[in-house]
């Protein structure tokens, strides 16, 4: 090749235009693009995910609330100790308590149980006329007094006001303060335990 020739070649490729450059922005812009339609789409589907999980978390909720029951309650009961005197007539273990239900408006049993410092052969319970569809149940061996039979609230609570304590004490009983303790049920659920003292006067 000549001087001249070589001088030319050189010349040629200097003045020619650089055309990558707008290549790459192109190329750029694109990927921008490609980038910002991703985002878009993670983002809708973590709300979709984020919302279905709060919508089945709600439901579950309502659920659990829908079911759930809530136990009876044994109310108002004297916070004094009754007292039986010796040789006296049978007495009401109470004349205040009330029976309250927040779900169900009937009962399916109670029991009045003395707890503490009971004499076999001496203590008893019981209830004389029980409200329609309930039936009352003494047991000596164990002291406990059992209400059954599905019955409306009203009526498993005059049934409580119209159990007596009697005593066929003599020589020889215990003189020593009894506990009387209560507890109602719905079916599924038991009242916490309610209690009384019952003072026993031996003349």
């Amino acid at each position: 090749m000549t001087r001249l020739s070589l001088c030319c070649a050189l010349f040629l490729i200097a003045c020619t235009p650089e055309s990558d450059t707008g290549e790459t922005g192109d190329v750029d812009t694109d990927t921008d693009s490609d980038s910002d339609s991703d985002s878009d789409t993670d983002t809708d589907t973590d709300s979709d995910t984020d919302s279905d999980t709060d919508t089945d978390s709600d439901s579950d909720t309502d659920s659990d609330s829908d079911t759930a029951n809530v136990a009876p309650l044994l109310e108002n009961l004297e916070s004094t100790p009754q007292t039986w005197v010796m040789g006296a007539d049978p007495v009401s273990i109470t004349s205040t308590a009330t029976v309250r239900d927040d779900d169900d408006t009937a009962l399916t049993g109670a029991t009045v149980e003395i707890t503490a410092a009971y004499q076999e052969g001496y203590d008893s319970l019981d209830l004389a006329s029980p409200p329609s569809g309930i039936t009352a149940t003494w047991s000596s061996p164990t002291a406990l007094l059992t209400l059954s039979g599905m019955a409306p609230l009203a009526d498993y609570q005059a049934a409580l006001r119209g159990i007596l304590y009697d005593n066929t004490g003599s020589v020889g009983m215990n003189g020593s303060t009894r506990t009387l303790s209560f507890i109602l049920s719905d079916g599924v659920d038991a009242s916490a335990p309610v209690t009384r003292s019952m003072q026993i006067e031996v003349r």
